[in-house]
């Protein structure tokens, strides 16, 4: 019979007739102590064969001194997985919670639009990427002044600027440039067939 969770600790007592206890520190498979507490897409639509960046914050909310483990943080487009990496829990533990970026390179993925997810101790989704033709800003099938516009009015900015948009980051170095703008000019009226 469980009794009780306190310091860390499964205490297990067995019935009257059996006086024995035992403690035990709660395997690493026990529910939501790692939890992802969110998942931000760093761009709402990508280029086929383009890159984009995820970010994933993982959160500890166990007991101090849970044995030291690792978690391992993963991401998927829809079940399709992304990438995975390890943290190690002493590290979770003392940071409190920590924040990786993850890279999806959207070669070889059809275009469509993709539920973002992470698991760790519990699975999180959150946020939907669109992949569509390179530059198709728009998603519209074409590539048209309209975009074209979008990347040049972001021109010179980064992230926190008002004029800042992220999926007119083609190069995805947290600056639109001229080498941004003229990735999508140089392929005005393209279609996607």
């Amino acid at each position: 019979m469980v009794t009780q969770w306190q310091d860390g600790e499964l205490e297990v007592v067995w019935p009257a007739d059996q006086p024995y206890s035992k403690k035990f520190w709660l395997p690493s498979w026990m529910p939501n102590l790692r939890s992802i507490t969110d998942v931000e897409p760093y761009k709402t639509v990508v280029g086929q064969g383009l890159t984009s960046r995820i970010n994933v914050t993982v959160t500890y909310d166990g007991p101090p001194g849970y044995p030291e483990v690792s978690v391992t943080v993963s991401v998927y487009y829809d079940d399709e997985l992304i990438e995975e990496t390890s943290v190690p829990q002493m590290f979770l533990e003392l940071a409190g919670s920590v924040t990786l970026t993850f890279t999806w390179n959207t070669t070889g993925v059809a275009k469509g639009s993709y539920n973002i997810s992470a698991t760790a101790d519990n699975i999180y989704v959150d946020g939907v990427v669109n992949v569509g033709m390179p530059s198709d800003i728009d998603l519209d099938g074409w590539i048209t002044i309209a975009d074209v516009s979008k990347a040049a009015m972001a021109f010179g900015s980064s992230p926190g600027h008002p004029r800042w948009f992220p999926n007119g980051d083609f190069d995805d170095d947290d600056f639109i440039t001229i080498a941004d703008v003229s990735f999508v000019a140089g392929r005005f009226g393209e279609y996607d067939p």
